[in-house]
């Protein structure tokens, strides 16, 4: 079996602007590249230390009957996340349940998964 490196996946099958390069006929290494990605960031976020938290606090998500998610749901919601942050070229972040998937720029190669406690904005235009 033939080892490749993240940068090899990353060059051969994502595109300029940070998504997977959409090749009709390689569509099997798109959704590697993206299953890739995935794995990289799993194997780098600590769920279980997420799940402990969620505990703590008794937060629930209504897509799990209003419980506490499980880290198997988690890691669901937060795969479907970086494919449709991935899949959007406009898009630079996505937040949902806690979570924030985001990149620096629409040509980022770079994710960066986050989970958000508390958060404020200063934004003035709202």
């Amino acid at each position: 079996m033939e080892i490749v490196s993240h940068d090899e996946v990353v060059n051969k099958y994502i595109g300029e602007k940070g998504t997977p390069k959409r090749d009709a006929f390689d569509k099997e290494a798109s959704d590697y590249a993206i299953e890739f990605l995935i794995e990289k960031l799993f194997s780098e976020f600590d769920f279980q230390k997420v799940n402990k938290a969620m505990t703590a606090l008794n937060w629930t998500w209504a897509t799990c009957d209003n419980q506490v998610p499980t880290i198997p749901h988690m890691k669901e919601k937060v795969a479907q996340m970086i494919k449709d942050l991935l899949s959007d070229v406009q898009a630079l972040s996505i937040r949902s349940g806690g979570y924030l998937v985001s990149r620096d720029n629409k040509e980022s190669k770079e994710l960066t998964l986050e989970f958000i406690l508390c958060y404020a904005d200063s934004d003035e235009t709202e």
